[in-house]
């Protein structure tokens, strides 16, 4: 099963799944530093309230980052 699935399946089991459909895309929260890039000042920014657990789907990614659900399955993940 994929990754986000994964995180998927296990937001709806805790009662965390956003139903919200459309709209802009999320920003799940990730550690800190996942984000870095020496050439430019963006920065990640946890989307508020339930939109940090919408389905994956609706995640924005970066290429040239980490991604950010395979990241929020490992063990030392807050």
């Amino acid at each position: 099963m994929p990754a986000e699935l994964i995180r998927d399946q296990v937001l709806a089991v805790s009662g965390l799944l956003s139903d919200k459909m459309g709209g802009p895309s999320a920003f799940p929260m990730q550690p800190d530093g996942i984000w870095h890039s020496p050439y430019s000042g963006d920065k990640w920014v946890t989307s508020p309230g339930q939109d940090k657990y919408r389905r994956g789907v609706y995640t924005f990614l970066r290429r040239s980052a980490a991604v950010p659900r395979v990241h929020g399955l490992r063990h030392d993940y807050p």
